[in-house]
């Protein structure tokens, strides 16, 4: 075997010996594109392809297609270990369910396609616990969908403001909170605050109550929508601290 053939296979051994994966992970892998394992002959035929001289090249590229996958199979364990936690069952259990109903099939795919690509631990925890919620209660799927809708572009600042927005202002008028009141409340928001705002408007979950005038009109008095409420709960009830900042 050549050196690069050597490397790579070196690689390539890493990810075929990364361990036996779960039925439920495997399943979910396959589902939304991910391959439960790579062949050490997959590697091997990349490093056959090049010259001997651009061996630590391929074997980087390799390593880096390999730390890709693993991440996000890594990512899928936690989903279906959240989904099984939150369901009260196996993820198998909860797969073969969802495997009834076409809508709750494919928001399962998309939810675990979503918590693939997540890159804090508690989206994807919040991702499972949407999904079980529609998916053990049919009539709730076509709102779970929605939910998962609003929250899957949502980033750490986004859930710091949704749980100021969840609190009475103490200095507004019916709670309802004013840019200087949420500055004033969290500073690491700053003039941040428009595009965050608009993110959370846009997806319908807070809603500007003061009325817009052309004469009168100097800002919004904002405050959650039931969808923004609902959004917090999932979050409470994973325990996610929404006021991390970071």
């Amino acid at each position: 075997m050549d050196e690069i053939a050597r490397r790579a296979a070196g690689v390539a051994g890493q990810w075929a010996n990364g361990g036996a994966v779960a039925p439920a992970v495997a399943a979910t892998c396959t589902m939304i594109g991910i391959a439960a394992q790579l062949p050490p002959e997959a590697a091997t035929a990349v490093g056959g392809s090049v010259g001997v001289a651009a061996g630590s090249v391929a074997e980087a590229m390799v390593g880096v297609g390999y730390r890709l996958w693993s991440d996000r199979v890594e990512r899928v364990k936690q989903f279906t270990e959240s989904v099984s936690a939150e369901a009260g069952v196996p993820a198998e259990d909860v797969l073969r369910e969802a495997m009834e109903d076409p809508r709750t099939l494919e928001l399962f795919a998309q939810v675990a396609e979503s918590a693939s690509r997540a890159l804090d631990g508690w989206k994807i925890d919040l991702l499972a616990s949407i999904f079980v919620r529609g998916a053990r209660d049919g009539a709730n799927v076509d709102v779970a969908a929605m939910v998962f809708d609003a929250v899957r572009d949502l980033q750490r600042p986004h859930l710091r403001l949704l749980q100021i927005l969840s609190e009475p202002n103490p200095n507004g008028v019916e709670g309802r909170w004013h840019a200087e009141h949420v500055m004033a409340a969290d500073e690491g928001i700053g003039e941040a605050f428009d595009a965050l705002i608009s993110k959370l408007a846009a997806a319908g979950m807070a809603t500007d109550t003061r009325t817009k005038t052309l004469v009168w009109y100097t800002g919004g008095a904002w405050t959650l929508t039931e969808l923004g409420r609902q959004c917090v709960a999932y979050l409470a009830e994973r325990g996610a601290q929404l006021n991390t900042k970071s």
